[in-house]
Order: structure tokens, then C-alpha cells, then sequence
């Protein structure tokens, strides 16, 4: 398992993804990543379908998460004022990743609704990333909802931080507006969460 981070400060995002991919490839040492993050600052947001483009082409075997933030952390450093994009990697063998998107309007209460979207039995012993909407999402329903499905699966993330309608979620190729995204771990890994 290998992990890489980096953050630039470019103004526009195709330069600022061509130099935070650019530091993950090196640190990465030709390894491709099954995992992307990326977390762009609010200035990006409209950009974000072109940062998606730019991954899959990039790193075309990882799956993509994330989602804008009105701070970026990447490679231990933090930026909270101004443009930034933030890229971490993962090589993760032995570990299936799979996506899935959480529509508001999806009956949170409803084990069998969630398992129809996230594809996993508790069986499988899934944990999740999640990354959420709080301006349309009823983030404290998703967990319950979450929880009550999955009652022993690990559950860490984040919220998209803006402004209302400002907000952008990536899975895979989509971009949203709205909503939450998650990432399904499953396999050759461990999750211990903190509180940050």
C-alpha cells in the first residue's frame, strides 16, 4: 500500500492538476493509483468537469472522489485563501473500490435502498468514504441510514465547505451539485477512524 499527496496553488485548474499529477507520479515512483482524492477550492468550481476529464486521462485505472473545500490540505501544507487543488493517490492491492452516489431524495431510513446503491452485504464487511453536500444533504440521516444498514462498517470523511449551490461532488466520470458521494472499501484493508 503506498500513498502520495500534493497541492498547487495555479489559478487555473488544468495547471494546477498537470502539477499536483506531476508530483503524485514521482512520488508514486511509475506505481498507478487505484485511488484518486482531489479537493479543489471554491475558485475551481467551475472547472470541475474539466478536472475529471484530466483524471481520468492522467490516472486512468484510479477512481475518482472529491469534492470542492474552503480548505485544502495536500503534501502537509494548507491553503485556505486563494486557488488550490489537492491530489492524493493511493496503490491499494488487494483491495476492491467501487462508487456510488447518494441522490437527497433517496429514503435514508431504508436498508434495503441502501443496499441497491452502495452494491455491498454487511457480509462483506465494507467501510466507506463519504463526502457530502450539507446545504442539500441530511448528512446526520445519512449516517444514521448508514449505520442502521451497516451497523460495524467504519464511516469517514467530510463535507464540501462553500456556499449554497456553490458546492461540487466528484465519483468516477460525474461531477454533482448536490447530494453525497461515497467510495466502498472492501478487501485487503483496515480503517481506524479520528476526529479531527
Amino acid at each position: 500500500m503506498r500513498w502520495a499527496s500534493a497541492v498547487s496553488r495555479e489559478p487555473r485548474a488544468a495547471e494546477a492538476f498537470g502539477e499536483a499529477a506531476k508530483k503524485l507520479e514521482h512520488q508514486l515512483e511509475g506505481s498507478a493509483p487505484e485511488l484518486l482524492l482531489a479537493f479543489a477550492s471554491p475558485g475551481h468550481a467551475s472547472e470541475c468537469e474539466h478536472l475529471v476529464e484530466l483524471a481520468a486521462l492522467r490516472f486512468p485505472h484510479a477512481l475518482l472522489v472529491g469534492c470542492t473545500a474552503g480548505g485544502v490540505i495536500g503534501d502537509a501544507h494548507e491553503v485556505e485563501d486563494g486557488p488550490a487543488l489537492s491530489l492524493t493517490a493511493a496503490v491499494l492491492p488487494g483491495v476492491t473500490l467501487s462508487g456510488f452516489r447518494i441522490d437527497p431524495t433517496l429514503e435514508l431510513a431504508d436498508p434495503t435502498a441502501w443496499r441497491a446503491r452502495v452494491g455491498w452485504p454487511p457480509e462483506a464487511r465494507p467501510k466507506f468514504l463519504l463526502l457530502a453536500d450539507p446545504f442539500s444533504m441530511d448528512v446526520g440521516g445519512l449516517v444514521e441510514g448508514l449505520d442502521r444498514t451497516y451497523p460495524a462498517a467504519p464511516k469517514f470523511g467530510g463535507l464540501a465547505s462553500g456556499r449554497p449551490g456553490g458546492n461540487r461532488l466528484f465519483i468516477g466520470d460525474d461531477v454533482h451539485r448536490n447530494g453525497a458521494v461515497g467510495v466502498v472499501f472492501t478487501g485487503n484493508v483496515a480503517v481506524d477512524t479520528i476526529i479531527a
